[in-house]
Order: structure tokens, then sequence, then C-alpha cells
């Protein structure tokens, strides 16, 4: 957790001690053997860049299902971030050499998808848990993750903390100008 971080969860119960429990409990007292409780999930998405070859992007998260997505909705995949990912690599000068901000990244499908079409991106969440999920998904894809940028040619990518109405959200608008601004999946109802 970075340096002006504080700890937040979208969960009123916040994710507890149990946070990665797996029970094979099939409810009747039983252990269930072959059922598959883990929560876990991978998503994997190809992403065409803008020099013609594909890329593939591997986020860890947990399954739609799980009582994880019950204690926050950004640690997996719903339904808008694949297809705002396909609508940038179909208009890529979004991102191609831009300044872009993604709000309520999730796993971070969007916004490593905008840093490899060469982007200048940060990539924000305000749940701590849902930012290391974040973090690692970046590591994984684009080999940083940490509050310091990671640059390579003309693009970057930085994860950072955003809770509206927090003293530090005014350094957003301060220290930056972005040209695009994401945000899928973002207003639920």
């Amino acid at each position: 957790m970075g340096s002006e971080e504080q700890e937040w969860t979208e969960a009123p119960d916040g994710w507890g001690p149990n946070e990665e429990h797996e029970d094979n409990d099939n409810g009747s007292g039983l252990l269930d053997l072959f059922g598959n409780d883990d929560p876990h999930d991978l998503f994997t998405f190809n992403i065409k860049i803008n020099n013609g070859t594909t890329k593939t992007i591997r986020l860890t998260g947990f399954k739609l299902g799980s009582d994880e997505t019950d204690r926050s909705t950004g640690v997996t995949i719903w339904q808008a971030a694949p297809r705002l990912a396909d609508y940038l690599q179909e208009h890529s000068v979004m991102c191609e050499g831009k300044s872009v901000l993604e709000l309520g990244a999730g796993l971070g499908l969007c916004g490593i998808t905008a840093y490899y079409l060469g982007a200048k991106i940060i990539i924000t969440d305000g749940d701590t848990h849902v930012l290391q999920k974040l973090r690692e998904n970046v590591r994984q894809n684009c080999g940083s993750g940490d509050n310091d940028a990671m640059t390579a040619d003309n693009n970057a990518i930085e994860c950072r903390q955003l809770l509206w109405g927090s003293p530090h959200m005014e350094k957003f608008s301060e220290l930056e100008k972005f040209d695009t601004i994401l945000g899928a999946d973002v207003i639920y109802t």
C-alpha cells in the first residue's frame, strides 16, 4: 500500500479473517471431494497491438459467483471491461501517445490494454484489496504495478488508489491533465 493510501474496502463488513477461505462442505456437513469450490479464476484476453502483434493478457481474480465478489465488485471481470478493451483496440488513437486515467479499474483489463496501445496510464481503484490484485496483474502482464511507474518506449503504467472525496483526490487534477478517461462497470443499479 502506498504512503498516501488508506485502508478501504467496498464491503460494509470488510474482508475479514476468512478472505482466502476455501470451503469444500457441500452443505450437508460432508466434504465434497469432487467439487470445485476454488473461488479463484484466471481471465485470459488476446489484444491486438498497433504493430500488428497479439498480446495475451492474463488476469487473476475471483469467479463471479464467489463470496469474494460479494465483498468487492472489483475482483472479477464484468461485461463492460472486455467490450471497452475491444473498443480501445478498434480506436487505438484514444491511447497512442495519450495521457490516460482509468477509474475503478478492478483487475486492470482496460488499463493494461491502453498501456499496450501506447498510453501513459494511471490505473485507479479505491478498494485496497482490489488494488493488491490490480498491482499483481500489472506486474504479471507489464512487469510493474508498484506506485513507481514503469516505462517502455513512450508508454507508462502506474497503479494508484483513488477514493472519491478523499484529500489526495485533488492531486489527480493538480498534477496532470488527461487526454482520455476510461471507466467500465463503474455504475451499478
